[in-house]
């Protein structure tokens, strides 16, 4: 299953970004909003489970252009 996610600042988004280009195909559906694999989620969590930056899951409604 692909989900959308906004990552909160510029530094997270760097960060993310390159992280989620390690472990598969990402796609940019808009400035700031990237389409990935649930499961290239985990590349996003440090060793303690808690995630490494700040990013949020943008509902299907956000998406949706008309």
């Amino acid at each position: 299953m692909r989900v959308a996610i906004r990552f909160g600042n510029d530094k997270d988004r760097a960060k993310g970004a390159y992280a989620l280009a390690e472990t598969g195909p990402i796609t940019v559906l808009r400035p700031g909003v990237y389409v990935v694999r649930k499961e290239q989620l985990r590349a996003l969590n440090g060793r303690d489970g808690k995630p490494k930056v700040d990013f949020e899951v943008v509902r299907p409604e956000e998406l949706k252009v008309g």
